[in-house]
């Protein structure tokens, strides 16, 4: 897995050396003011992936997921980051992008 350059999250997550086939990611939502998040991933130019809805952060204030490579194909890969408010619908609070190998 490779991060590609230029994302607005870039700064923000790194990733935990696993095996080959799984890569832990953190995302450090510390500064947003939401406690439930919800994660998408979409290929690009192909479709939407995963979707994980109301997520929480941790007590460390990051969002951790667990991603199995084997699952995913060659190519790029958006992560789009939301947090839902207090009615139930989401806000943008940023995106990344994924490349796997």
């Amino acid at each position: 897995m490779r991060y590609v350059k230029g994302t607005s999250l870039s700064d923000r997550i790194w990733r935990d050396k696993g095996t080959t086939s799984a890569t832990t990611l953190y995302v450090d939502v510390s500064e947003a003011k939401y406690n439930q998040f919800m994660l998408t991933i979409e290929k690009v130019d192909s479709g939407l992936v995963l979707q994980l809805r109301r997520v929480a952060r941790d007590s460390n204030r990051e969002l951790r997921f667990t991603l199995n490579s084997s699952a995913f194909g060659p190519g790029n890969y958006l992560v789009r980051v939301d947090g839902y408010n207090w009615r139930g619908q989401t806000e943008n609070v940023g995106w990344m992008m994924l490349g796997m190998e």
